[in-house]
């Protein structure tokens, strides 16, 4: 039982790092280099964990201008999981996505309904098992 156990643990330590890193890609990605003027507003969308059923991302809006936005979160496929506009200056917020839903990707979508600029932000997720085999001469 505790074998088992453990290859579960290593399993999701394996996925939860693969998420991290991909995530972390992604992110990188779409930042600007500090003398870009395409936009004034920036956002960021962060892995900050999982547990057994589901993931959590932290999204952060840096809205100067106080105007509106609206932010989606969609699947692979198109879906819409989450959609809802918000005002405000600074929006954080954090959001815990079943794993079921995310079917391998997500795409965050920040769009500011004033200028219509556009932010997207996609996270894919895989999962790997990981078979750790050791063999140790115990006596002799």
């Amino acid at each position: 039982m505790k074998k088992q156990s453990f290859k579960i643990f290593l399993k999701k330590i394996a996925g939860a790092a693969l998420v991290a890193m991909l995530i972390s890609v992604n992110t990188n990605a779409a930042e600007l280099p500090a003398d870009t003027t395409l936009s004034e507003t920036t956002a960021t969308v962060k892995y900050m964990g999982a547990d057994e059923n589901s993931h959590v991302f932290n999204v952060i809006y840096n809205n100067d201008n106080g105007d509106k936005f609206l932010l989606r979160i969609a699947d692979r496929e198109g879906n819409v999981l989450f959609t809802q506009t918000y005002t405000g200056k600074k929006f954080e917020k954090r959001f815990r996505l079943m794993k079921d839903a995310i079917q391998g990707q997500l795409n965050f979508t920040i769009k500011n309904l004033k200028d219509n600029s556009i932010q997207t932000f996609r996270v894919t997720t895989t999962e790997q098992v990981v078979e750790d085999v050791v063999v140790k001469q115990v006596n002799g």
